[in-house]
């Protein structure tokens, strides 16, 4: 349900913030190496999604581990998001939860 989406959403948005404030505070490893700095699952309709939230600080790039995992998920229907910011990483997982509520 939207409502469940939404919920998912919140607890995410809590996340993203503390990965930030890490990674601003000179944390450059968060996890295990390739994999995004935050992980887990968003529900859409029932289903579950997997998810992944890698946090860029600046005009650091992915390292090529983190590009392969990018695309491992991706091609399995899950989201990853790549964002500099809460807001980007809100806005990436609301479009996914949209685009399969639709579907």
């Amino acid at each position: 349900s939207a409502a469940l989406a939404a919920s998912s959403t919140m607890g995410q948005t809590s996340r993203v913030k503390q990965a930030m404030n890490l990674l601003a505070s000179g944390v450059r490893t968060v996890g295990k190496v390739g994999c995004a700095d935050l992980t887990g699952g968003v529900a859409v309709n029932g289903r579950e999604y997997r998810l992944e939230v890698e946090v860029k600080v600046g005009d650091e790039d992915q390292r090529p581990e983190q590009v392969a995992r990018m695309r491992s998920v991706r091609a399995r229907g899950g989201c990853y998001v790549l964002c500099r910011s809460v807001e980007d990483a809100v806005a990436q997982i609301k479009a996914f939860v949209s685009s399969r509520a639709l579907g």
